[in-house]
């Protein structure tokens, strides 16, 4: 990551860091990691998404605070089958059980948004309804930038799409 943040001009606004593994033993060091990286004033632009969700876990809210305090946006990962398979139909089984454990993470974790596959937003915009939280969002299977949703454009704080770079193999 660093060569890659280092080689390219800081013109970005954001940066979406998927965030996988992160607990208790690696956090401090990631934090240290990425404070490295980037000045005070760019962090309010860097989202850190994560899957943790031990609500009941004192020094895990407390990790994840210092994440927040120390500037970065930080965002609960919406579980992609579920998410989905709940947006198809709220109704399906256990799929009132699951918003209601998503929420009651949101609520009691220092979590500053939700971010979902854009398949799973009818529940991701269920949730935001219940606690106001800022929402973002990836299309992975978008062809065109025309083909975006306008209105989810407007609702969501990041909307990730693929685009093709030298990388593309």
């Amino acid at each position: 990551m660093k060569g890659l943040v280092s080689s390219q001009p800081r013109s970005w606004s954001k940066l979406w860091l998927d965030t996988k593994n992160l607990d208790r033993s690696n956090a401090g060091f990631y934090l240290q990691y990425l404070n490295e990286l980037f000045e005070p004033a760019q962090r309010p632009g860097i989202l850190i998404e994560t899957s943790l969700d031990r609500s009941d876990d004192a020094p895990l809210r407390g990790m994840l605070a210092n994440f927040r305090n120390s500037g970065y946006g930080l965002s609960y990962y919406l579980p992609t089958k579920d998410g989905i398979r709940c947006s198809q139909s709220a109704r399906a089984d256990g799929c009132s059980e699951f918003a209601d454990r998503v929420v009651a993470t949101i609520s009691n974790l220092p979590y500053s948004s939700l971010s979902f596959d854009v398949r799973a937003k009818f529940l991701a915009e269920a949730i935001e309804r219940r606690h106001s939280i800022q929402l973002n969002t990836w299309d992975v299977n978008l062809k065109q930038p025309g083909d975006i949703d306008p209105e989810l454009l407007g609702a969501v704080r990041m909307y990730l799409i693929p685009y093709r770079s030298r990388f593309d193999y």
